[in-house]
């Protein structure tokens, strides 16, 4: 588990984005949202449901589920959850492929990147992309891949929201 956040933080010193937001900046957040890598997130280790269910509780929120645009946030996030002594699980991030199969975009439209630093490896061929086929369409930070995005049935309901609202 070390090894692949040493690798996602090493990767994210050379991917710049234009979505990147500085990291270091402190921002005020509105409850529930907290700071976490410069963004105000709310994860909530309580409440489970669809990937529809929990997007309409992150707005309910004030906010949406996450968007990971850079593997530097991916991994504050998993720093974050392992630092509050919260078991392993499923956590809904903003990404989809339900609009158009096989193109996975975030809620906002922007596609979302393949492969390395965000993507589990799985299948038979060890690939860094979703594999699911119709079945699967809804983005994961998954338990079983040590928290690394897959795609998974977007009707499952055991999985907790990563919400992200604006700052103050």
């Amino acid at each position: 588990m070390v090894l692949h956040l040493a690798l996602a933080l090493v990767f994210a010193l050379f991917v710049g984005s234009s979505h990147q937001k500085n990291s270091t900046l402190e921002r005020s957040c509105n409850p529930p949202f907290t700071t976490i890598g410069g963004h105000c997130l709310y994860i909530d280790p309580l409440t489970q449901g669809s990937w529809s269910e929990m997007r309409t509780y992150c707005q309910s929120q004030g906010g949406d589920l996450v968007i990971l645009y850079t593997a530097q946030l991916f991994a504050d996030i998993v720093y974050y959850i392992e630092a509050q002594g919260w078991p392993i699980a499923n956590y809904w991030v903003g990404g989809s492929d339900e609009g158009h199969e096989g193109i996975w975009a975030w809620h906002d439209g922007t596609l979302m990147r393949m492969g390395t630093p965000l993507w589990a490896t799985g299948g038979c061929d060890n690939i860094q992309r979703p594999d699911g086929s119709t079945g699967e369409n809804c983005a994961v930070m998954s338990a079983i891949y040590h928290l690394y995005i897959n795609d998974l049935d977007c009707s499952s309901t055991a999985v907790h929201p990563i919400c992200e609202g604006p700052s103050v």
